[in-house]
């Protein structure tokens, strides 16, 4: 870790001060747009505990966490015991939670899919001790940016003794922020989609009544109702599709294998998570960031909005099966045999934020991470009429992932598209690869990085020329070059795909692949870039 010193902040104004702790606002002098909590811990207890922590391990966990100072000359050696400890935390834009669920007039899916989303960050919280959980679960601590939830993670000391402090107080607190990202004042409690259970259950947490002693044992619980609740959205939309459908050819998933009235809700809670368990599909998100999982939910009829112009294009497509992943085969039609689909755009979104859009025929995609997926589709014909657009949804459960950290990361993928372009033929596992033009150095920039840790970064990559060339990678955090490494690579044979992989060494968000002295085009794809485990 590297244990910069304080005077690269300014103090603004003060928060707290107390006999535990005092507690600062202030910003970089470097960028005044910056703003940090500079927290001092004094209380012993509490510099007892994060004395007996690996902080390097803390600062991986607490990604706003800058910078972790004591106050002796040697700070981080081993074996050092530190007096008073000085935590600097980069404070998070946005709306505090509460103020986002008062402002927002939100339905109940959108309600579920932010209690999921809690229930999911907050297991990395899980290798911390019930004291720091208690801190860091808490409701004061959530922040929506654009209806994501983000965690301040601002270390502010309770006033219960760490040694009354339990699983019991984690429990409490995770049970109060469901109760009001999911029922604010009640008003959804009386939703046939919200079961007693489910109610039950977050009463008990609130209360104390159950048996559960870690944080994964509360997820496993909640994903229980969370499951229960999309398969009873999936089977109600059912009810109400009409029984003459307009798509042609739609693959329908149907519960049970036929249209039925839904049944009383004790009964459809087993058989709602067996279906939804049996429908198992492994995706990949197609250029961006991997993403694994193995729970399926396709809607009974895709969201397509008929139209009155007969000469639109009709965007359409089914999901088939291929080898280990599972393809978007597109099966759009137009209104003449003269007429061809010239362009195509596929949205792949999650909870209203579109991760990609990918403009191939078809797509294959492989999903890590939990949630909802929203897959849309558009064409433009020679026409240059756009289609309306066709829309799936899947669902993927938490219990698929091996790993609630999975350890692929999320990145965005930027380039100079005056010497790269993107090449649907010439590819490895993935649809596409990104082709390099020409021979003056070019880079692949990989942009806000999901999970800034250390890992590794691979990619695959074809020349048609066996010369070498330099791959030169830089490595940066805030801003800051923290990585630069040269690598001479030979390729082995002409037009064959060869790894190139690349360790790095310490925690950064932006990385940086610059190609020099090839004498060819070259093709660069499948590019991962994944976290130590």
């Amino acid at each position: 870790m590297d244990y910069i010193q304080l005077e690269k902040y300014h103090i603004t104004d003060t928060f707290k001060k107390s006999e535990k702790q005092d507690i600062f606002i202030g910003n970089a002098k470097d960028d005044e747009t910056n703003t940090v909590i500079i927290n001092t811990i004094k209380d012993k207890s509490f510099i007892k505990l994060l004395n007996s922590m690996d902080l390097d391990e803390l600062q991986n966990i607490l990604l706003n966490l800058e910078l972790i100072k004591g106050n002796g000359e040697n700070v981080g050696e081993e074996g050092e015991e530190r007096e008073e400890i000085t935590l600097v935390t980069s404070l998070q834009s946005g709306t505090p939670m509460e103020n986002y669920l008062e402002e927002n007039d939100l339905s109940l899916k959108e309600r579920m899919n932010l209690a999921l989303e809690y229930m999911k960050e907050i297991l990395k919280y899980k290798s911390l001790s019930p004291v720091l959980q208690s801190i860091f679960v808490d409701e004061t601590q959530l922040v929506s940016d654009e209806g994501r939830i983000l965690f301040d993670e601002l270390l502010i000391i309770e006033d219960e003794a760490i040694e009354n402090v339990d699983f019991n107080r984690v429990c409490r607190k995770v049970g109060n922020v469901l109760y009001k990202l999911i029922f604010s004042e009640g008003i959804y409690r009386d939703s046939n989609l919200i079961t007693a259970e489910l109610t039950d259950f977050i009463d008990c947490l609130r209360n104390n009544n159950h048996t559960l002693t870690s944080l994964d044992e509360l997820m496993i619980e909640f994903r229980k109702h969370y499951i229960y609740y999309v398969c009873m959205e999936e089977m109600n939309k059912e009810d109400a599709v009409p029984s003459k459908t307009p798509l042609k050819d739609q693959r329908i998933i149907q519960y049970g294998g036929k249209n039925r009235k839904r049944r009383r809700l004790k009964y459809a809670l087993p058989m709602a998570i067996i279906l939804l368990i049996a429908f198992g599909v492994i995706y990949r998100l197609q250029g961006s960031p991997e993403v694994e999982g193995d729970d399926y939910i396709e809607p009974a009829a895709a969201a397509v909005t008929e139209t009155e112009d007969a000469a639109k294009p009709i965007a359409e497509f089914e999901l088939i099966k291929s080898e280990d992943q599972w393809r978007f085969i597109n099966k759009s039609t137009t209104d003449g045999e003269d007429i061809v689909i010239e362009e195509y755009l596929w949205e792949i979104s999650k909870g209203g934020t579109i991760l990609q859009e990918i403009k191939t025929e078809n797509i294959t995609l492989k999903f890590k991470d939990p949630g909802i997926y929203k897959i849309d589709l558009l064409v433009r014909d020679s026409m240059n009429q756009w289609s309306d657009r066709y829309s799936m949804e899947v669902y993927i459960s938490q219990e698929s992932a091996e790993d609630p950290f999975n350890n692929y990361l999320d990145f965005k993928l930027s380039y100079d598209d005056r010497k790269v372009e993107i090449d649907d033929e010439k590819t490895r596992n993935e649809d596409i690869s990104y082709k390099i033009i020409g021979v003056e150095p070019t880079t692949l920039s990989l942009k806000e990085i999901g999970y800034s840790s250390n890992g590794t970064l691979s990619f695959w990559l074809m020349a048609n020329s066996t010369d070498t060339m330099t791959i030169n990678l830089q490595g940066y955090y805030q801003d800051n070059l923290i990585i630069t490494e040269d690598l001479n690579h030979k390729h082995q044979a002409n037009g064959t795909w060869e790894m190139v992989k690349f360790q790095l060494v310490s925690r950064v968000d932006t990385v940086e692949i610059t190609f020099e002295d090839y004498t060819h085009s070259l093709w660069v794809g499948d590019i991962a870039l994944e976290l130590y485990k």
